[in-house]
């Protein structure tokens, strides 16, 4: 089976760290680019799935940008399209990512999407609330206050329905003000009660909860005006985990299980696309800039998608769509500098380290051993100790404080990652 992801681009603002701003701030060219998109993707799928041997879908993800954007025709549309040239008849998931605004818009979205594919086993519904503190909301241009966002959850109590899914999304951002005290504060008292009653009614299904990424060159650590939104990033690396681990805490403590680093579920519906990449099963992703991973016994006639097989030890491939809008509308959609020929080996280090950063672990030590450090067996034992690594049966597994500094523990392990 497949999974398709669909990058939707589009942006309801300039914001920082999304990796496409708005094609349409001219609302006369709005309609326009929402055509050629269609049109560019509605080839690229057709063409696509030509090369793909087994045409049967598990997941399809609507994602990237502001979906929204575009209407409950057009979104429908392009799910009900992949079932012309895809077997969608068995998708166990149906995810899209939204904004919380506007309010009204995204309610009728939803009741869109149920009304279009109510007999679809799940629809899941990813809410990009990222934060309650009004200060950061204003910076990265989000129409919507605290305020807003409390009316808006509470609005979803009125339209959610059986086979629906609630994802809500936050990232930790690291920005703490003081107390009268002088103590460091997250937010403040009452929003900080908010999150922890809405966490505590297990309305939601699941959350997500990212860090923010303090990469060289990012917006958010520039000093001037000019480069960055608010002229500063908002705490260091410590104060973004301390953030993390303040909400990832009031998660845990409302009964979600954490089943990956940064998701965290009630039981039985953590997200099925999100175990499809971790456990390296096939996806196909499209427009530009998308990515893709496939083993060859999935892809048929590899030279009609632009691949060349290298050599024997080949099994797989991933690969990433140009971010050339004009070169991607002329139907090269591939950037074969970003095309990575991947051999039984690279499997193996990606299996084992995306694997030991979910709740499933990793099963059979034995076949990693040649990619393991000399002396694993005392480094494992060390983290055991520790209470970051336990094991179960043949499982290898990390603790919750060992998935906070998964990437240490397996750099430590790997010989090479």
């Amino acid at each position: 089976m497949t999974s398709i992801y669909i990058h939707i681009p589009f942006c309801a603002q300039k914001c920082p760290y999304c990796s496409f701003y708005s094609f349409f701030l001219n609302p006369e060219i709005k309609d326009k680019m929402i055509d050629d998109y269609l049109k560019a993707l509605y080839q690229e799928i057709e063409k696509t799935a030509q090369h793909i041997v087994n045409k049967q879908i598990q997941t399809i993800y609507l994602g990237g940008g502001t979906p929204n954007v575009l209407s409950p025709e057009q979104l429908t549309g392009i799910v009900d399209f992949l079932g012309q040239h895809f077997d969608t008849s068995q998708v166990m998931e149906l995810n899209i990512e939204l904004n919380p605004y506007p309010t009204e818009e995204i309610y009728n979205l939803i009741n869109y999407f149920f009304i279009h594919f109510k007999k679809r086993p799940r629809l899941r519904f990813s809410f990009g609330i990222q934060t309650f503190d009004n200060q950061i909301l204003q910076d990265v241009g989000r129409p919507v206050s605290f305020a807003g966002l409390t009316d808006f959850i509470r609005g979803l109590r009125e339209i959610k329905q059986e086979n629906m899914v609630f994802n809500f999304d936050f990232i930790a951002f690291g920005k703490f003000g003081e107390t009268r005290k002088g103590e460091a504060q997250l937010w403040d008292p009452g929003k900080i009660d908010f999150f922890d009653r809405f966490a505590k009614s297990q309305f939601a299904d699941s959350f997500s909860l990212y860090t923010l990424e303090l990469f060289p060159g990012s917006k958010w650590q520039s000093k001037t005006p000019d480069q960055a939104i608010s002229g500063t990033y908002y705490g260091s690396d410590d104060d973004i985990f301390t953030e993390f681990a303040y909400l990832k805490d009031i998660i845990l403590d409302a009964w979600y299980h954490r089943y990956e680093s940064s998701n965290f579920s009630k039981p039985g519906v953590s997200s099925i696309h999100n175990r499809v990449y971790r456990t390296m099963q096939n996806y196909i992703g499209f427009w530009p800039s998308a990515s893709s991973f496939s083993r060859l016994d999935g892809l048929d006639k590899l030279g009609g998608l632009g691949f060349e097989k290298t050599n024997k030890e080949v099994k797989a491939l991933r690969w990433t769509n140009t971010s050339n809008l004009v070169e991607y509308i002329k139907g090269n959609y591939i950037d074969s500098k970003k095309t990575t020929f991947m051999t039984q080996k690279d499997l193996l280090i990606e299996s084992f380290f995306l694997g030991l950063r979910t709740d499933t672990g990793v099963t059979d030590l034995e076949k990693y051993i040649p990619l393991l450090v000399t002396n694993y067996k005392e480094i494992i034992e060390s983290y055991k100790d520790e209470g970051l690594l336990y094991d179960v049966d043949d499982r290898l597994l990390l603790t919750d404080q060992g998935m906070d500094v998964s990437n240490t523990i397996i750099t430590d392990l790997l010989k090479e990652v």
